[in-house]
């Protein structure tokens, strides 16, 4: 079973049942993370989600086969993020020069609705 669970409340809950949440399932050794608002879907979901239209618009584009996308995961970021997430490894990898890179190119267009790999859902 996959070991994350992903706690959150509403506007209603009280922190003192998050954290208690919390608690518990680090205590089962499961991996809680938490939901700071509510959004539509888990985050989990909603990142795997993201990578799989990238995917789809890649193999569209005729960039890559199925096989090579599979590939290039499983050899590749896969190896990594079994063990650490995205910013874990952006900071192993030398984040103080990779973040000013980064923001222009990916996180400033996207939120101003511009540049994005593939199309937006």
């Amino acid at each position: 079973m996959i070991p994350l669970v992903e706690v959150g409340g509403g506007e209603r809950t009280a922190p003192q049942a998050v954290a208690d949440a919390m608690a518990f399932y680090a205590h089962i050794g499961k991996c809680p993370s938490q939901v700071r608002r509510e959004i539509k879907g888990h985050i989990a979901n909603r990142l795997q989600a993201a990578l799989w239209r990238e995917a789809f618009h890649l193999v569209d584009q005729g960039v890559a086969t199925v096989e090579d996308i599979d590939t290039a995961i499983s050899q590749g970021p896969g190896l990594r993020w079994a063990r650490m997430g995205p910013f874990m490894n952006l900071h192993l990898s030398g984040a103080t020069v990779a973040l000013p890179t980064c923001w222009p190119t990916w996180v400033a267009p996207s939120k101003a609705g511009g540049r994005t790999w593939a199309p937006r859902p």
